[in-house]
């Protein structure tokens, strides 16, 4: 199967063409670039040029099996729609990663997908009846194998990319309540490369992923448990598989991770097997391939 993907928002287009790459499949990733330098087999252009250098594509596009779109449809992108006439036999996918549903900005173009995926399960709500959930894809290769870490004053370790959306200053104040004497130390690391943020997160004895009314756990928690470490977040558990590790921080539990070496190992243990069920990069790509086969 032949697949091109538009758009690599957060590098999730990228990591899930690799599992359908490992799968036998030809999958592309056409990408208007970022900030953070995320891979692309395509560079296209960005602002109003991209329906234009698009719709030239055509000829192209047509001889892929799937074109699966990323980071929603927004009422500008008005190529898409084009494209769902011009070339009708070919099945259009509609990928939603979060705010773009939850704003609604990124759901104008529903109408034209032959299916469609979310990936941050509390979007759900939003999203056409028979989305498909499609857990953020990781090669566990490329991270390291599973190890426990024995600081000897614990070390949580905190990697916001946003922090005023990840609840840093609510960890900040929770870390401070609960450790008033400095039994434990707090590390938060921003504004880096994605390079340095998992080698902070392979020093930490815990990985504190988000305080966040949203209710679920992001890309650095799937990262920390393929790492082996424990990992804190405000989950809603009932968005998730129950037998989903990640751990509900209060003040017990931070306590009760800091000094139990045997705890933090079994939750270390559970998550990377989690990982492996629930995120690796081929799992993901099967759910993703069985979806397309069904519209196919």
């Amino acid at each position: 199967m032949r697949i091109v993907h538009v758009k690599n928002p957060a590098n999730l287009a990228w990591r899930l063409a690799e599992g359908q790459r490992k799968l036998g499949h030809e999958a592309i990733v056409w990408s208007r670039g970022d900030r953070y330098g995320f891979p692309y087999d395509v560079l296209m252009p960005s602002g109003a040029k991209w329906n234009l250098w698009l719709l030239k594509k055509l000829p192209e596009l047509s001889t892929f099996d799937i074109l699966h779109v990323h980071g929603g449809a927004w009422r500008g992108d008005v190529a898409y729609k084009v494209i769902s006439i011009l070339l009708s036999k070919m099945p259009i996918f509609i990928h939603c990663n979060g705010s773009e549903a939850r704003h609604g900005g990124g759901l104008h173009w529903m109408s034209i997908s032959d299916g469609t995926f979310y990936t941050d399960p509390d979007i759900a709500r939003f999203m056409p009846e028979g989305s498909v959930w499609v857990p953020q894809p990781i090669d566990t290769s490329l991270i390291c194998n599973a190890s426990s870490t024995e600081n000897e004053r614990p070390v949580f370790v905190h990697v916001p990319s946003a922090p005023e959306l990840k609840g840093t200053n609510a960890i900040k104040n929770m870390f401070q309540q609960t450790f008033p004497n400095g039994e434990a130390e707090l590390r938060i690391v921003s504004g880096v490369t994605h390079k340095a943020a998992l080698n902070a997160m392979r020093e930490a004895d815990i990985v504190f992923d988000q305080i966040s009314p949203m209710g679920i756990y992001g890309f650095t928690s799937v990262e920390a448990m393929a790492l082996g470490k424990p990992v804190l977040a405000t989950l809603d558990r009932n968005l998730y598989p129950a037998d989903c590790p990640v751990i509900y921080p209060c003040a017990t539990k931070l306590m009760e991770l800091a000094y139990d070496v045997t705890g933090r190992r079994h939750y270390g243990s559970l998550g990377r097997a989690y990982v492996e069920r629930v995120h690796s990069s081929t799992v993901v790509a099967r759910k993703v391939l069985d979806a397309y086969e069904a519209v196919l």
